[in-house]
Order: structure tokens, then sequence, then C-alpha cells
């Protein structure tokens, strides 16, 4: 996905899948050339817990895939 694409999402909920199994969903504010990806409202799942975080800047490098919520 290029950064064009992520235009899209800009202030919508989007669900992250991290490279350490960490699914991660939240309201995309902002994103730079490298794909560092900031968040609003963040919640994080891993292992059937989840962890409220607020704002939050997820790493390009941990980033797996991004995939539009699906509110239905």
């Amino acid at each position: 996905m290029s950064n064009l694409d992520l235009n899209i999402f800009l202030g919508k909920r989007i669900i992250i899948h991290t490279q350490t199994e960490i699914k991660i969903e939240g309201i995309l504010r902002g994103f730079d050339q490298f794909m560092n990806i900031v968040i609003d409202h963040a919640v994080f799942y891993k292992n059937n817990t989840s962890e409220e975080r607020g704002t939050s800047l997820i790493r390009c490098n941990q980033i797996l895939t991004i995939e539009k919520y699906d509110e239905n």
C-alpha cells in the first residue's frame, strides 16, 4: 500500500496487524513518507487481552497489514 492509498483512510478507523502478533485499532491521524503511522484512540489486542493507549505511533518496520475497520 502506498502513501497515496492511505490518504483515503485519514480520519477513519483502521486495523493494523504487526509483526509481533498485536492487532491495533484506532483512527488514522497521520503518516509520513516511510509509513510510520499515528493513530488516535488506539486499542492494542494480544492474547485475548486489550489495552487502550490513546494516541500512538506505529513504526513502519512493525506493520504487516493495514485494513479499514468494518463496522458490520
